[in-house]
């Protein structure tokens, strides 16, 4: 998986390209795992997934639609500008879907920000120890 880091709101991510099922798959993920006070704060972690048309290569098929998933992507930042009560962590596009992982303090507290909609599938899953990001940071050469 080659790597690449890119700045999006003065936050550093790695881009991650690779192949699944001869498609491609796109990943963005935080460098490194926060230190375990952080991530103790944060221990909710909500999966939010949008599913698309997809073309041949898994990616939308339509370009309303991938706007319309950037703007949603812009949607979660503003969602918590402050920062106190989820963290974006990895969002990847693929495969007919685009999922993002957030670690939320608490699962009230993220509800009240993510707007109810038909198209989006959420879940919550308690892991104080993100091990979501933890295991796609170990599947990342050394060398990025």
């Amino acid at each position: 998986m080659p790597s690449d880091t890119a700045n999006s709101d003065s936050e550093k991510w790695l881009l991650l390209r690779s192949l699944t099922e001869d498609r491609p798959h796109f990943v963005g993920v935080i460098p490194a795992l926060p230190p375990p006070h952080v991530r103790a704060a944060f221990p909710q972690r909500i999966t939010i997934v949008v599913a698309y048309e997809e073309n041949e290569k898994g990616l939308p098929l339509y370009e309303d639609d991938l706007t319309a998933l950037n703007h949603l992507e812009d949607d979660i930042r503003e969602w918590d500008p402050e920062r106190r009560v989820f963290l974006n962590a990895a969002r990847s596009t693929g495969l007919g879907e685009r999922r993002w992982i957030l670690y939320a303090t608490d699962v009230d507290a993220m509800e009240a920000l993510v707007p109810e909609n038909d198209f989006m599938d959420i879940s919550v899953e308690h892991d104080p120890e993100w091990s979501d990001i933890a295991a796609i940071l170990a599947g990342i050469p050394a060398a990025h």
